[in-house]
């Protein structure tokens, strides 16, 4: 696909954020809440070569080897040239002008949270998920500016994730709840938190409306294909999916990584 860092400039006033019922899954949300957004850019280090350099926004992709399979890559991401010149843009203003990236971020959170506001609309039902494929953690900061909003977020960062589970149990992270994803290589940081009463994404060698195992590693299995809202799980339980792209895992990853999953 032609793109080039024109192409990225061109879009430079778009949005950042994109409304949920815009995305296949987020959109299935909203029958579980009223409003919702997600920030989607592009993954991993996808915009390193309009940069001259190597960078990532998700700092334990390589380690989990889920660079290639990443949701990025789902659906229309792999192949609409506006989405991906979209995406593209957001991840080299990040990079190129964290101020303004910032700036206009709150802008548009401060619109849904004025909006949430004026409608009624309880916190629970007006959602954020800023890493959506990224995993910068920008939720973290976020959620203190706006606590109209609920920000959600899957992170394979376990050291962050521990940050989640101690606000949680202080009771200080009303507006925030984090899922922790399964990758290759963090199963066993993954089973320690959910011993630490968290909550883990895995993805299963399944195809759309195959069941679902009842247990993972001794520890029940949810149906995370219905919706996105992970903040409305029970705590302590395994959010299963269905891998979304099954040919492409195989051929990236091999089976071995495919049931230890990937989000």
């Amino acid at each position: 696909m032609d793109i080039t860092l024109a192409d990225l400039k061109a879009a430079w006033d778009r949005p950042l954020l994109s409304k949920a019922d815009t995305n296949t899954k987020t959109n299935k949300s909203l029958k579980l809440a009223k409003m919702g957004s997600i920030l989607y850019m592009a993954s991993h280090d996808q915009v390193s070569p309009f940069l001259g350099y190597k960078v990532s926004v998700c700092a334990y992709a390589k380690k989990n080897k889920c660079y290639e399979p990443c949701l990025d890559f789902a659906g229309r991401g792999k192949f609409d040239r506006k989405i991906r010149i979209c995406r593209l843009r957001k991840a080299y203003h990040w990079f190129t002008a964290e101020e303004d990236f910032r700036e206009r971020l709150r802008n548009e959170l401060a619109a849904q949270a004025r909006l949430t506001v004026r409608r009624g609309i309880d916190m629970l039902d007006s959602f954020v998920r800023l890493d959506g494929t990224s995993d910068l953690g920008l939720s973290e900061e976020y959620r203190h500016e706006f606590p109209e909003l609920m920000f959600y977020d899957y992170t394979k960062d376990p050291i962050r994730y521990y940050v989640y589970l101690g606000e949680r149990d202080d009771g200080r992270a009303d507006n925030w709840h984090l899922t922790f994803s399964l990758g290759a290589g963090n199963k066993s940081d993954a089973i320690k938190i959910l011993k630490a009463g968290g909550n883990v994404a895995v993805v299963f060698d399944l195809r759309k409306n195959d069941p679902l195992p009842d247990e993972w590693e001794g520890f029940p299995v949810i149906d995370g294909d219905e919706h996105d809202v992970r903040y409305k799980d029970p705590m302590n339980t395994v959010c299963g999916l269905r891998v979304k792209s099954i040919t492409k895992v195989r051929k990236t990853a091999g089976q071995q990584f495919l049931t230890a999953g990937v989000s």
